[in-house]
């Protein structure tokens, strides 16, 4: 659809459909607003590149968005029913905000890099809701319900998780196959009990002491009101 080299640019309300790549920036910087990719190969690719993507949808393509080594914002936007991830990101910085992760295959994969997520929702999704890897991340103020697997996997991930919704995911509502510590405190589990919260928590393993790696006390007895709605 749109290929930048070494170039700067901005485009509101633009649809592309059934590209091999809707939108590929390599060592350029772009601004989206309002635009639609769908039924791609691969939505948006950023290669050394910074993106700005606003109020936009991102649906029924194989890929999203995927970024390596570049850095973007997504604010309001919508990435809906992609055969494979919504977002896939490779030694990135990335700020997202106020967006939908819904029925793809895993909502979002962060590989390396350093991000925040907040009042973001990842439900339905056929896979896991969130894949953190090696990755520095804060989570704040968003929901990751009934996914087919893991609401919230951590691989060596590095940060933090605070004021969010994590319940009625298929494979759990948080693993954590790394060795990293990751405090996952004051958020609501789906429940008020501490044995129902500790059995959709699942760990490779644990500190020398025999405590978890993955603190989560205290949690939240209800649902915060800062967390978008499901």
């Amino acid at each position: 659809g749109v290929a930048a080299h070494y170039s700067q640019f901005s485009g509101r309300g633009v649809q592309i459909t059934q590209a091999q790549e809707g939108v590929a920036l390599y060592d350029s910087e772009a601004s989206l607003q309002g635009v639609v990719l769908s039924r791609c190969d691969l939505a948006i690719r950023l290669a050394d590149s910074e993106l700005d993507l606003k109020d936009s949808t991102l649906r029924e393509n194989r890929l999203g968005l995927v970024a390596k080594r570049s850095s973007f914002t997504m604010t309001n936007d919508k990435v809906l029913n992609n055969s494979q991830e919504g977002v896939v990101t490779e030694q990135s910085r990335f700020r997202i905000s106020n967006s939908l992760f819904a029925e793809n295959r895993s909502g979002a994969r962060f590989v390396e890099g350093d991000g925040q997520i907040f009042l973001c929702s990842f439900r339905q999704n056929r896979a896991n809701g969130v894949e953190v890897r090696s990755a520095r991340i804060k989570l704040r103020n968003s929901s990751f319900s009934r996914n087919a697997g893991v609401g919230l996997l951590l691989d060596d991930a590095r940060g933090m998780l605070t004021g969010s919704v994590l319940s009625d995911n298929g494979g759990g509502n948080l693993k954590n196959v790394g060795q990293e510590p990751f405090a996952a405190e004051l958020n609501w589990w789906g429940s008020a009990d501490a044995a129902v919260v500790a059995a959709g928590i699942l760990e490779s393993r644990q500190t020398e002491d025999g405590s978890s790696l993955v603190s989560v006390s205290p949690f939240l007895k209800e649902r915060p009101a800062t967390a978008p709605n499901l």
